[in-house]
């Protein structure tokens, strides 16, 4: 496999390095036959996907919430990058023992 304009080269031993798009930003598909990996450079080289090509199984969860950004220097990961919404109630198995609490 090899491209001209966008990236996309495999070697002899049948592993591919393409230059795809994702979200965006400009990311690389990586693989070997059994598993395939994306990563993108831009947000640090953030693994996107680490998908099983045998049994066709995704490993990495991505959440639907949370659009991939680049980081601003000196922001807050919590306020920037974490979960969109807080719990405000203890989660517990008894109700005078709180096992976690998320504020």
């Amino acid at each position: 496999m090899k491209s001209v304009g966008r990236l996309a080269i495999q070697d002899d031993a049948g592993c591919t390095l393409e230059q795809i798009g994702l979200h965006g930003f400009p990311a690389y598909r990586l693989g070997n036959g059994l598993i395939e990996t994306i990563v993108i450079p831009t947000l640090g080289a953030k693994v996107a996907s680490l998908r099983n090509l045998r049994r066709g199984r995704e490993w990495l969860w991505l959440s639907p919430h949370l659009p991939f950004k680049v980081p601003v220097y000196d922001t807050s990961y919590i306020e920037e990058f974490d979960f969109p919404y807080r719990l405000e109630r203890c989660i517990s198995l008894k109700a005078d023992r709180p096992i976690l609490r998320l504020t």
